[in-house]
């Protein structure tokens, strides 16, 4: 059986048959979040200069336990790469080179900065506790309905001519101009989850109220980020009415706590710990740590 690196130069062998020069194909390794580097072709199209990067790294997975074949993964990769052909059309690269018009599409996200010393040396960021604000923009810019986003890089900064500190204030305006922090508690989401749970005909309603809610952005993504606006925080801590602690569930959002004086903080950090070990993608970690909103400072800290 191949290794990877000998099935990677097989399947770009088969690809470039199949395009029979339409692209310019090659093996493409990608810095995703956390570390983790992710092998894929990239078939650029000769007429847009632009095309799709299709990770290898499932695929391989497959070849290993004999589910999916060589043949079968050229194919697979061939047929994404010819549909992206029609969202390649509407491409217009000049969007993204033009500040004016990226600029409403740049969102900020947070990232352990431990975990990605080596992306933070390419990108503009800063650091926010033990974490890093980084920068993307939404593929929307490019005017294709798609869901996927573009890592704002430093080699960009000089095409706009702007700094972090402008990316920073556009992307907290644009927090906000897109939607509404989403804050629910925890019960409510179960609730609306699992309708059947909560109610039956025999014992009527069935309380679960944790004291625990999920902070979040409008669209569910990279919605930890919410907890760089000031006035959520402190909106949060007028609402419970006291100061509050912070599980990092993942990149995307918050669980935030009542106080618990029974329960301490290195307990908690335990529990994120073996949550973040056992149900959290690696792509997806955030932290270890746990956080306190201090109300009378207004002031987020690292508590344990």
């Amino acid at each position: 059986m191949m290794d990877f690196e000998e099935f990677s130069q097989t399947i770009l062998k088969e690809i470039w048959k199949k395009t029979e020069g339409m692209f310019d194909v090659s093996i493409t390794v990608n810095m995703k979040n956390n570390g983790i580097k992710c092998t894929g072709i990239s078939a650029i199209s000769k007429e847009s200069n632009n095309g799709p990067c299709i990770y290898l790294d499932d695929y391989y997975k497959g070849y290993q336990n004999k589910s999916i074949g060589i043949k079968e993964t050229a194919d697979n990769i061939y047929s994404q790469i010819m549909e992206s052909q029609n969202d390649l059309r509407n491409i217009d690269v000049m969007d993204f080179m033009n500040w004016n018009n990226i600029k409403c599409h740049i969102y900020a996200k947070l990232i352990n900065a431990d975990r990605n010393r080596e992306l933070l040396d390419v990108i503009p960021h800063r650091m926010f506790l033990d974490l890093a604000v980084v920068y993307y923009a939404a593929v929307n810019v490019f005017n294709i309905q798609k869901t996927g986003t573009v890592l704002i890089h430093n080699h960009h900064m000089p095409i706009w001519g702007k700094n972090e500190e402008t990316l920073y204030q556009t992307a907290l305006l644009n927090m906000r101009s897109d939607g509404e922090t989403l804050f629910k508690s925890m019960h409510s989401i179960l609730r609306s989850s699992a309708p059947e749970v909560f109610h039956c005909p025999k014992s009527g309603e069935l309380s679960l109220n944790t004291g625990a809610y999920v902070l979040t952005n409008c669209r569910k993504r990279y919605g930890a980020s919410e907890i760089l606006d000031k006035n959520t925080l402190k909106e949060i801590s007028d609402r419970i009415m006291d100061d509050y602690v912070l599980l990092p569930s993942s990149v995307h959002e918050i669980i935030i706590l009542v106080p618990d004086y029974k329960t301490g903080y290195g307990e908690l950090a335990e529990m994120v710990k073996e949550v973040n070990t056992e149900e959290v993608s690696a792509e997806e970690y955030l932290s270890d740590h746990v956080y306190v909103y201090d109300r009378s400072e207004e002031l987020l800290k690292i508590a344990a």
